[in-house]
């Protein structure tokens, strides 16, 4: 018995609510990892947030008013308004897949509803997964740009050719209020750390993680009482030539690398315990011996309440009365509050 196009709508939202993984082998995307869907949205790292903007206080300078006194000292008192507000926008990222009632029936009815959405709609999620990757590691062309979400370019300047390591990631070329709203001419702690390393040895790469590790905080993650895991909140996000001189180095010193610099398990080659990850659009986008040290207590993605991955049911499309259409949407931004624990390294 053939469905009515109202029970075949029931029908699919049923399906669309249980859907499986596909019964399919994928070869489309040209890369071939990606890190921020699974990893950046994961409910462990991304933050649900609410209002018109994710709005901080920074807290960009502090008091000197602390004395050494006598006995009977006379207190005097200093009041400094040490905060300036920051916000960050929200941004919205879209897709869909359209079928035609039509179309099932020519492909073997209700019994093969299941293999088509399944193939429709990760031929949506996979095009999402590559533009929030592209988004994230990119930037806005400039302040005009009111789409493009805020990605490690926004919050993070590169250094000069030869800089020396420190905290010289100021403000970003195109965004003369600064990144947040708040610009390091004015501010001018508020910067990233980064520079250049020389060598792929101990003098020249790991020297500098060392150093930028220090100077940004970057210890290593604490194992949580009552659970297995260690909870990580850094990354180290690298290209290929990174990933190849470590392995080496590895190699070459049996895996003793020492403290900082070791093996963990199957995590490869770690720094304070943190992998090494090899990030495909790091190849793309810079170079493969770019590095990212990020911490992602103060460098995450926030996401509004009730606007992550949410998915449409199927909706009529206008003059097609066949047609159904299904979206999936997306309400973020890559949002920083401490430039200071973020660092970016090159060769």
């Amino acid at each position: 018995m053939s469905l009515t196009v109202s029970q075949m709508d029931d029908l699919i939202q049923g399906t669309l609510e249980h859907m499986d993984r596909p019964n399919f082998q994928m070869i489309a995307t040209d890369l071939t990892e990606y890190v921020v869907m699974p990893d950046m949205f994961h409910r462990d790292v991304a933050r649900i947030e609410s209002g018109k903007t994710v709005k901080e206080q920074i807290m960009v300078s502090h008091k000197e008013s602390a004395q050494n006194t006598g006995l009977y000292h006379e207190d005097t008192f200093v009041m400094e308004d040490n905060l300036q507000d920051m916000e960050t926008e929200w941004r919205f990222t879209t897709d869909n897949y359209i079928f035609d009632h039509n179309e099932i029936a020519i492909n073997g009815g209700a019994s093969q509803i299941v293999p088509m959405l399944q193939k429709k709609r990760l031929n949506m999620l996979l095009s999402l997964t590559v533009k929030l990757e592209t988004s994230f590691f990119g930037k806005p062309a400039n302040s005009s740009d009111l789409t493009t979400p805020w990605g490690l370019q926004y919050w993070l300047k590169p250094p000069e050719a030869s800089a020396a390591l420190g905290f010289s990631g100021g403000d970003i070329t195109g965004f003369a209020a600064g990144p947040g709203g708040l610009s390091s001419d004015t501010y001018t702690k508020w910067k990233n750390y980064n520079g250049r390393y020389a060598t792929f040895d101990d003098d020249g790469l790991v020297a500098a993680l060392k150093k930028t590790a220090r100077n940004t905080s970057f210890k290593a993650p604490v194992r949580v009482k009552g659970q297995m895991d260690e909870k990580i909140t850094r990354r180290i996000w690298t290209g290929e030539g990174v990933i190849e001189a470590i392995d080496l180095l590895a190699q070459s010193k049996n895996d003793n690398l020492g403290t900082d610099l070791n093996t963990f398990g199957d995590k490869g080659v770690t720094f304070k315990r943190t992998p090494f990850t090899y990030v495909p659009q790091i190849d793309v986008d810079f170079s493969d011996d770019d590095i990212f040290m990020i911490d992602t207590n103060t460098m995450y993605i926030v996401i509004l309440a009730d606007g992550n991955m949410k998915e449409s049911k199927p909706m009529e499309v206008k003059g097609r009365h066949n047609v159904r259409a299904v979206h999936m949407d997306f309400a973020w931004n890559l949002h920083c509050k401490n430039r200071r624990n973020q660092a970016w390294l090159k060769k």
